[in-house]
């Protein structure tokens, strides 16, 4: 027979807003965190290539695009707990951070040492942590009744979910609380993975793996909204990089992408200036197009404009005054407006982060509470919200477990 438990409050999760929550709130009375791995914080160790990507020190008010459609459901949120927060909060941690690749923040020591230093402020406010626990059935009457899958019973009267998503599955990422959140009634937006490489058809790249270009534009076709202008890298059988990954989310099989990789040219200056290039009668086909293409600030890789040499049949060594004016738009084209469908984006386990997740009409967005279930507070990727790369999503996960928190305790100060 299980055994009850009665707690004042319990978070289920020990990611970065399960684990942040812990170290701010100052409640009495017991208080117990349940993680369904013996590590805590592994997706942060994961962030940013394992060095810890925690945010962005662009203006706050430039983080509300980088969540796709449901970014202006926020604002209030990210205005209530900014990145300058988190950094004064790093700071009185005595974590130190850094800028680098483009206005991202990084912790400048292992990501680790921050999650021992949150844990160790959890203990200090009472949190008792319980590990490799799964919470497999939630029951309501008054107080919050959890089960796991192991049998044991714990009660609460105040429950925050923050189990995150599905990517990274290695992280404890596995959505296993879904199904219990949904025979309470709450609605739940298909989950899909996000932050992902891309698969196309007929994929043309694959002796270029490594290859990066710096600033390329990304356009769903038929979406013309959905675009984005970011770097892009060549893998071995897909495209990757920031530009991919961000705009991956609104990416299924058969859609349509156009990639422009030189954003800051005019085709028709650019066919015009080969044209013109041709009354040379002593320039080869290559030097022509390095020329015309590499006078913006990115340069392009001369492997990969050979590349698109071969994808036309043109001689990268021939010579431009062969080169029919036709042959030349058509080359151009590549560079401008290349076409893919798509074929997939990748899995769960390649992902960044989860898109969809707990409906945020189901929320009060002011509270980060579950409006049919007094007490129970969802925050972090568990909601329906997705963020560009860049350590978007972990400044959501920090900002709402701060309103969470702000809601129980009426206390911002972080002690």
């Amino acid at each position: 027979m299980s055994k009850d438990k009665v707690y004042n409050i319990i978070v289920v999760g020990a990611g970065v807003s399960g684990l942040f929550f812990s170290s701010i709130n100052t409640s009495p009375g017991p208080k117990l965190i349940i993680n369904n791995t013996v590590r805590t914080g592994l997706k942060l160790i994961a962030s940013g290539g394992g060095q810890g990507n925690i945010t962005n020190i662009v203006k706050i008010k430039e983080f509300i695009d980088k969540y796709g459609d449901n970014g202006k459901l926020i604002r209030k949120t990210l205005y209530k707990f900014n990145n300058l927060d988190l950094e004064q909060y790093l700071t009185g941690l005595g974590v130190e951070t850094c800028i680098k690749d483009n206005n991202k923040v990084y912790l400048k020591e292992k990501p680790q040492n921050l999650i021992d230093k949150l844990l160790a402020k959890a203990k200090k406010n009472k949190f008792q942590l319980i590990t490799e626990e799964e919470i497999v059935d939630i029951e309501y009457n008054g107080i919050f009744k959890i089960k796991s899958q192991g049998g044991t019973i714990y009660k609460c009267q105040q429950l925050i979910i923050a189990t995150g998503g599905k990517s990274y599955p290695a992280t404890g990422s596995n959505a296993t609380i879904i199904p219990s959140l949904l025979r309470l009634g709450i609605a739940i937006k298909e989950l899909k993975p996000a932050l992902t490489p891309v698969f196309v058809k007929n994929y043309p790249f694959e002796d270029l793996a490594g290859v990066s270009i710096n600033k390329v534009k990304i356009k769903v076709i038929d979406r013309k909204k959905h675009q984005e202008e970011n770097s892009i890298l060549f893998a071995h059988k897909y495209f990757t990089g920031p530009g991919i990954l961000n705009i991956s989310r609104y990416l299924e099989s058969g859609t349509k992408i156009h990639i422009n990789y030189c954003p800051d040219l005019n085709f028709e200056m650019a066919v015009g200036k080969l044209i013109k290039l041709k009354e040379n009668n002593s320039i080869k086909t290559i030097s022509s197009v390095s020329k015309t293409l590499n006078e913006s600030e990115v340069v392009l890789p001369r492997r990969f404009i050979e590349k698109q040499l071969l994808r036309t049949e043109l001689d990268d060594k021939g010579w431009l005054k062969e080169v029919s004016n036709n042959k030349l738009k058509d080359l151009m084209k590549l560079f401008f407006e290349d076409e893919y469908q798509v074929e997939n984006t990748g899995g769960f386990k390649d992902s960044m982060v989860t898109a969809g997740g707990i409906a945020l009409e189901e929320i009060d967005l002011n509270k980060y509470e579950v409006k049919k279930y007094p007490g129970m507070y969802i925050v972090g990727e568990a909601l329906d919200i997705d963020g560009s790369t860049g350590g978007y999503n972990i400044q959501f996960a920090f900002s709402s477990a701060f309103v969470a928190n702000l809601s129980i305790t009426n206390n911002s100060k972080l002690v």
